[in-house]
């Protein structure tokens, strides 16, 4: 018996604020949020270069509640698998659009080693800078790690 797998995990910028709304008679929640990861590489001349990739994420139900308290900005790791489906727009023309139909999510937070080691418990940390130190998960989002 041969498996197959659609599985997709990506970890990145969160580009939009999520579009939550409610569908059909019983009301299901549905939410859309736009994911940007970036493909950092050295071309053939030596060059640093860097690609960045927007994926179209989609959650259903419980998972759409959690994905609504997403922000625009924040650091986020989702699990799930690929779908490609076509719909006509407007003008009649044919569009295939791919999505990532959403399983798991989580906010992932990436602290500064100053903000860690230096911050005394009643300062308000800085906005987290991603270059500066490896992610590490809000574990009361479901401790998802990468």
């Amino acid at each position: 018996m041969s498996s197959y797998i659609n599985r997709a995990q990506l970890q990145g910028v969160v580009g939009n604020d999520p579009e939550l709304r409610y569908v059909g008679e019983s009301g299901k929640a549905v939410c859309n949020v736009r994911l940007a990861t970036t493909n950092r590489y050295k071309t053939a001349q030596g060059e640093y270069s860097e690609e960045t990739e927007w994926h179209t994420v989609v959650g259903w139900e419980a998972v759409a509640e959690r994905m609504a308290q997403l922000n625009k900005g924040d650091w986020a790791a989702i699990e799930g698998r690929i779908r490609t489906r076509t719909a006509k727009d407007a003008k009649g023309t044919e569009r295939t659009h791919r999505e990532i139909i959403c399983e798991r999510v989580t906010r992932v937070d990436v602290l500064k080693a100053e903000t860690r080691a230096d911050s005394a418990p009643n300062q308000a940390a800085e906005k987290p800078s991603r270059a500066s130190e490896p992610a590490r998960t809000d574990e009361s989002w479901g401790g998802f790690v990468y």
